[in-house]
């Protein structure tokens, strides 16, 4: 269990777990609520799991408005 926990995360395993659009974006919301898009590991991290979910460009900066709307933090764009 703790080296499941400590290994890198796999965007394109964990993007192959939504089995639904909507699966995608919410799989995406949660990421961006809880990665720094200020570090830019995590920014990119990020970044392949939009596209690993097939999310265009227009819809992650929605979903990140969203989160941003919803969490009153700060995420990108």
């Amino acid at each position: 269990m703790q080296r499941q926990l400590q290994a890198p995360l796999d965007a394109e395993a964990l993007a192959r777990q939504a089995d639904s659009p909507q699966a995608a974006r919410e799989m995406y919301l949660i990421s961006v609520a809880v990665v720094d898009d200020q570090n830019p590991m995590e920014r990119a991290w990020l970044d392949q799991l939009g596209g690993a979910l097939g999310l265009d460009d227009g819809l992650r900066v929605e979903l990140e408005r969203e989160a941003l709307r919803a969490t009153g933090g700060s995420t990108a764009q």
